[in-house]
C-alpha cells in the first residue's frame, strides 16, 4: 500500500490519518482529525475537528518505507521539479483568502516528502454531484458558475491564474457553499504581466482549456481569457452533463447546440457559454467581472415562469376578521436584515445580517460586545431564491402578543424596497413554540436558508473575541539630575569640539609655506593655535608610526606567501618524478608556475594530448548510429517509456538533446537544450544513454570525440 496507514500521526501526533481521501500524479489526500481547545465564558473543552492533509508523493516515482510511513525518493532533477510545484501550491493556496476558496493552515516537512493542512469540506466535487443528478439546473448551473466567477476575480486581482477549472476541482459542501480546489498548475504573474516563476503553463485538461494554452508564450500580458474558457466549459458540463468538446473541434466546428437544447437550454444561456468558449480568445468575454454581469442578467426559462407580478403598490392584502393580513412579498425588494438574539445565558451569541444583491453583512456579537464583522460577495439569483423562500412562507402580519415566557430568543425580519423598509416582523421562543411575536410565520425556516448563504457559519459563530490589550497609565515622576541637565551637557560638549577641530584647521594652514617664506595668516595665530599645533604634530607622529607598523605587517605577509609558493613547486617535483627522468625549475616562483613542465621521453602510461580531447562538431566523417538514422528513430520510439504524470496531464512534444559520441562510440554528456517537461526531458536523456555504441566519428583518419544533436518526439496517441 501506497498511502499511509489508518491510525498513523503526524507532526507529533497533532494529526491523525482518518482515512485515504484520493491519489493524483503528484500526492495523495486523506481524511484527518486534530483537537482544538474552544475557551467559553463558563470553561472550556477540546473537541476534534477534521482537516485534509495533502502528502507529496509520485507513485511512478517514489515508494514507502518498510516503516510504513517514510517515502523513499530519488533526488533526480524531476521529482525536486515536482516537489517544488507541489510546494507551490501550497504556497498558492496560502496567499489566498476567499469564501470561496479552500484554505491552508499549514505546511511541513516529514517521512522525507512535504505535507500540507487544508480546512475539511463535508460535500462533492460538482463533477460527482452532476454524475449523481445526470445534469444541473439552469439555475443552479448558474448560481455555482457566479461563485466560481467571484473566486476567479478575487484571483485576477491578486495576478494568479488558476488554469486547471473543471467540475473536478470545484467542490460543494452539505450546504451548498462553492469552493474552488486543486491549485497544482495555478501560476503566480508579477505588475509587469511576466510569471514569477520559469516553468512554463500546464496544458490543463482536454475540454477545458483553450486550444493557446499549450502553446502559451510570455507576451508580457497576464492571459486570464484562459481562465473564463474553463468557467463556459464547465458550465457546459454543469448544463448537459456531457463533457465538453476539445477546444480544437470548437475551432473548426463551433460549440454544438444540440447537447444545450436537448437539455433545455435557452438561446441566452446557451450564448453565454459560447462566448466564453470563443476558440479565438478576443472574442470572449475578457474579464471575469464581464462574464459575471453577462450571468446576472440571465433568466431561465424556469424562472421566467416565476417572474413575481406587481398587483399594487401597497404590501398587505387579504385582511381577515381576526386582524390576520397577509404580506405580499414585493418583487422590488432589494434588500433583507435578519436579527437573531440568543437567549439570556451570558455565552449566548447575536448576529445581525443585512442581505443585498451582490453581498452579505455580518456582525456577530455576545454581551453587547462585536465578536466578528465580515461582507461576503452575493448574486441576484441567490438572492432571487431567498425571496421565493420567503414567498413560499406565506407571512402573515398578526396583533402583537406575548405570553410571558422567558428563556427565548428573538428572530426579526425586515424587508426593504429602494433601501426603505416595507415590512417587519418578528418571534419570540424557540424552533417547537413560539411565545410572542407579530407574525405566524417561521423564521427558523428563514433563518436556516440564511445561515447556508456564509460561509463556515458556525465557526464565525463560536469564534471568541480577541482579547485587546489593557492600557495602563503611568503617574508622573521627580525627574533625575541627568534628566534635567543631559541637554546642557550635550550642548556644552559640541561646543569644545566646534573649537577644537577649528583650532586644528588654522594651525595647519597656519605652518604651510609658499617659496620658503611663512604665510600672512601667521599673524591670525593666538596662543590657543600653539597649543593646538602641539597637538596635531602629536598626532601626525602616532599616524606615521602606524603607517610603519602597518608597512612592516605587509611585507611580513609577503614574505610568508613566497615561502608557501616556494612550497608548492618541490611538491610538483615530487609527484612528476614518477612519471618523468628530469623536470626544471626555475628560482623564481612566480615564472615558475607559468612554465610548462615537460614529460619525459618515457612514461609509464602515455598523456592525453590537448587534441586528444578536443570535442568537434563536424569532422570529415561524422559519427553514426549502427544502421544508420532510420534504424535510431525506431530504436528511439520503441524504447521511450511516457512519463505517467505527462500522460495524465496531457504533455506531449518535441525535446532536442545533445551528447558526445566518445572515441569508442560511448556516449557522455547527454544535455537538454530544448526543454519540453521535466518528466519528458528526464525521459529524454534516459533513453539517449541507453543507446547501443555508436561508430564514432573520425578526423584525419583517427577517431575523435564529436557533438551530437537530435530530437527525441513525445506524442500521445
Amino acid at each position: 500500500m501506497a498511502e499511509l496507514k489508518q491510525g498513523c500521526t503526524l507532526k507529533s501526533g497533532k494529526y491523525k490519518i482518518v482515512k485515504t481521501l484520493g491519489q493524483g500524479s503528484f500526492g495523495i489526500t486523506y481524511l484527518a482529525t486534530t483537537r482544538i481547545s474552544m475557551d467559553g465564558q463558563l470553561g472550556k473543552m477540546d473537541v476534534n475537528v477534521n482537516v485534509t492533509i495533502k502528502e507529496f508523493f509520485m507513485s511512478d516515482l517514489n515508494s514507502r518505507a518498510t516503516d510504513g510511513t517514510s517515502v523513499e525518493r530519488t533526488s533526480s532533477t524531476l521529482v525536486m521539479n515536482y516537489l517544488n510545484k507541489f510546494q507551490r501550491e501550497a504556497e498558492n493556496l496560502s496567499k489566498l483568502h476567499h469564501p470561496n476558496i479552500v484554505k491552508v493552515l499549514e505546511v511541513f516537512d516529514e517521512n522525507n516528502t512535504t505535507y500540507y493542512v487544508m480546512e475539511f469540506i463535508d460535500g462533492e466535487t460538482i463533477d460527482e454531484y452532476i454524475k449523481r443528478n445526470g445534469k444541473l439546473t439552469v439555475d443552479e448551473s448558474l448560481i455555482i458558475t457566479q461563485e466560481v466567477c467571484f473566486a476567479l476575480s478575487y484571483m485576477h486581482d491578486h495576478k494568479m491564474l488558476h488554469l486547471d477549472l473543471k467540475p473536478k476541482n470545484i467542490m460543494r459542501d452539505s450546504e451548498g457553499h462553492i469552493y474552488l480546489i486543486d491549485f497544482g498548475l495555478a501560476k503566480q504573474y508579477n505588475d509587469n504581466g511576466e510569471p514569477e516563476s520559469s516553468t512554463t503553463l500546464g496544458l490543463g485538461t482536454p475540454g477545458y482549456a483553450p486550444i493557446e494554452q499549450a502553446h502559451y508564450k510570455k507576451d508580457g500580458t497576464f492571459p486570464v481569457t484562459l481562465d473564463i474558457y474553463a468557467v463556459g466549459a464547465s458550465l457546459y458540463k454543469m448544463l448537459t452533463g456531457k463533457t465538453p468538446p476539445e477546444s480544437s473541434y470548437v475551432l473548426n466546428d463551433g460549440l454544438p447546440h444540440d447537447a444545450l437544447k436537448t437539455a433545455g437550454v435557452n438561446d441566452n444561456v446557451i450564448a453565454v457559454v459560447e462566448k466564453a468558449m470563443a476558440p479565438i480568445k478576443k472574442d470572449r468575454y475578457q474579464t471575469v467581472t464581464d462574464l459575471s454581469k453577462a450571468i446576472s442578467t440571465l433568466s431561465s426559462s424556469s424562472s421566467e415562469q416565476t417572474e413575481f407580478e406587481v398587483e399594487e403598490e401597497g404590501t398587505t392584502i387579504d385582511i381577515d376578521s381576526r386582524g390576520k393580513s397577509k404580506v405580499e412579498i414585493d418583487p422590488n425588494t432589494d434588500g433583507i436584515e435578519f436579527h437573531f438574539i440568543g437567549s439570556s445565558s451570558p455565552d449566548s451569541r447575536s448576529y445581525k445580517i443585512h442581505i443585498k444583491e451582490t453581498s452579505i453583512s455580518l456582525k456577530i456579537s455576545s454581551s453587547g460586545d462585536i465578536l466578528h464583522e465580515e461582507d461576503f460577495p452575493f448574486n441576484k439569483l441567490r438572492f432571487s431564491k431567498i425571496i421565493e423562500t420567503l414567498k413560499n412562507l406565506d407571512i402573515h402580519k398578526i396583533p402583537e402578543f406575548d405570553e410571558g415566557a422567558d428563556g427565548g430568543e428573538t428572530l426579526t425580519l425586515k424587508l426593504l424596497r429602494n433601501g426603505t423598509e416595507y415590512y417587519s416582523g418578528y418571534i419570540y421562543g424557540n424552533e417547537y413554540k413560539h411565545f410572542g411575536g407579530t407574525t405566524d410565520a417561521d423564521l427558523y425556516l428563514v433563518k436556516s436558508e440564511i445561515e447556508k448563504c456564509i460561509p463556515n457559519f458556525q465557526a464565525l459563530l463560536a469564534k471568541e473575541k480577541e482579547e485587546e490589550p489593557e492600557e495602563y497609565e503611568f503617574e508622573d515622576e521627580e525627574p533625575s539630575f541627568f534628566e534635567k541637565y543631559w541637554k546642557y551637557g550635550l550642548a556644552a560638549a559640541v561646543v569644545i569640539l566646534c573649537i577644537y577641530f577649528c583650532s586644528n584647521w588654522n594651525s595647519s594652514s597656519s605652518t604651510l609655506e609658499d617659496d620658503g617664506e611663512i604665510g600672512t595668516d601667521t599673524l591670525l595665530v593666538d596662543s590657543v593655535t600653539a597649543d593646538s599645533a602641539a597637538v596635531y604634530e602629536e598626532a601626525v607622529k602616532k599616524a606615521e608610526e602606524a603607517a610603519k607598523k602597518a608597512k612592516e605587517a605587509a611585507e611580513r605577509a609577503e614574505k610568508d606567501k613566497k615561502a608557501k609558493e616556494e612550497v608548492r613547486p618541490k611538491h610538483k617535483e615530487i609527484t612528476q618524478a614518477a612519471n618523468a627522468t628530469s623536470t626544471q625549475i626555475k628560482s623564481n616562483p612566480i615564472k615558475e608556475s607559468k612554465e610548462s613542465v615537460k614529460p619525459a621521453a618515457k612514461s609509464e602510461s602515455p598523456a592525453v594530448t590537448v587534441e586528444s580531447a578536443k570535442v568537434y562538431d563536424v569532422v570529415e566523417e561524422m559519427p553514426s548510429f549502427p544502421g544508420g538514422p532510420a534504424k535510431l528513430f525506431e530504436y528511439l520510439s520503441q524504447n521511450i517509456h511516457y512519463p505517467l504524470v505527462a500522460e495524465e496531464n496531457g504533455v506531449q512534444g518535441r525535446v532536442i538533446v545533445t551528447f558526445v559520441v566518445e572515441r569508442d562510440g560511448s556516449i557522455t554528456d547527454v544535455r537538454v537544450v530544448k526543454s519540453v517537461d521535466p518528466s519528458l526531458d528526464a525521459e529524454a536523456k534516459r533513453v539517449i544513454r541507453s543507446m547501443p555504441r555508436w561508430k564514432p566519428g573520425k578526423q584525419n583518419g583517427s577517431a575523435v570525440r564529436v557533438k551530437y544533436t537530435t530530437p527525441v518526439t513525445f506524442r500521445l496517441q
